[in-house]
Formats: C-alpha cells, sequence, structure tokens
C-alpha cells in the first residue's frame, strides 16, 4: 500500500489534530483496498443507492494489482510470498527457536544460521543492488523457498548466487 495525502479537514490522527497537521500518521493508517471491482474497494459496505459509505480516510491512488483480491490470485505476489515464509516458519523449528549466528557475508548481505535438535536452516538476504555470490557453509538443500516466485533452489549451500534485493531461506540436512 502506498501512503496517501489526507487533506487537512479529513484528519483524524489525535496528535495531528491537537499539535500540527505535519506531525500526521493518517497517510500510513489508510484503508486496505479489498477488491478494487467492489465499491469503496470492498473495505467499506455499500449504501443504499449502491455507493460505498464514505471511509474515515480517504482511499488514495494504487497501482493495478495491489488490492488483496488481486494479489489472492497472483501466485507470484508478496502476499504469497508472506503465507509461504509464515507456513515454513510454522513447519520448522529451527526458524523459530534453538541457536542464532550470524555468518560472514559480503558486504549488502545478511546471512545467518539456525539450529534446533539437528534441523539446521540458514537465511540470506541481498539488501545490494548488484548480483553476490554468498558461502554459506556445507550442507545439503532439502528445501526452503525464495523471495523470486519460482527460482529453483540449489542443491547445497556451498556457494549461492543471489540476485540484487533476493532472500533466500534454505533448510539443510
Amino acid at each position: 500500500m502506498r501512503n496517501v495525502e489526507v487533506p487537512e479537514d479529513r484528519l483524524q490522527d489525535p496528535l495531528a489534530r491537537t499539535l500540527h497537521p505535519k506531525l500526521s500518521r493518517d497517510g500510513e493508517r489508510t484503508p486496505m483496498r479489498w477488491d478494487a471491482r467492489e465499491p469503496g474497494c470492498g473495505f467499506t459496505q455499500p449504501g443504499a443507492e449502491g455507493t460505498a459509505a464514505e471511509p474515515w480516510l480517504p482511499l488514495g491512488p494504487q497501482p493495478p494489482g495491489t488490492d488483496v483480491a488481486a494479489q489472492r490470485a497472483d501466485r507470484a505476489s508478496l502476499l504469497w510470498l508472506y503465507r509461504d515464509l509464515l507456513a515454513l516458519r510454522r513447519a520448522q523449528p529451527a526458524l523459530h527457536c534453538g541457536s542464532f549466528q550470524t555468518l560472514d557475508a559480503p558486504e549488502g548481505v545478511f546471512a545467518y544460521e539456525r539450529e534446533h535438535e539437528g534441523q539446521r536452516a540458514v537465511v540470506a538476504l541481498n539488501f545490494g543492488d548488484d548480483p553476490v555470490d554468498v558461502k554459506l557453509g556445507a550442507g545439503r538443500v532439502s528445501g526452503g523457498l525464495s523471495t523470486r516466485h519460482g527460482r529453483a533452489l540449489p542443491a547445497t549451500a556451498d556457494c549461492l548466487a543471489l540476485a540484487p534485493c533476493e532472500g533466500v531461506v534454505l533448510l539443510l540436512a
């Protein structure tokens, strides 16, 4: 979601109303767009004439395909990435308990290893604008995921090529 310019007469934030409009957080709190095809983008219920009721903050412009209904239908969307990451974390104890150790990594990359009762997982995040190779140590990859939808995971964690702004979670056997 993008921040929305909220006119001063529509501000709801008590801090902005009390002190100064420039302190408002309302631009970050505008309604979620559930379905672009619905009146009010699915956020409000239709009124008597079929038009949507006015939400407490205005709906701003949003790029096509970024509402929840469109993301739900697109397996490569950010919504599905979050769902997949949460499911992986719930299913793998090493991702939410046990030991934590940062790994040596090139500049712009944050990498770490988690281990719990013999299960190992490594995470590598490339925050840079250039591709980079990361050595994550020995281990056969038995599962995981990448932030790039459809990317095949490597067979081993020895040396991983990360695209710009890509992250991977690798489960090691």
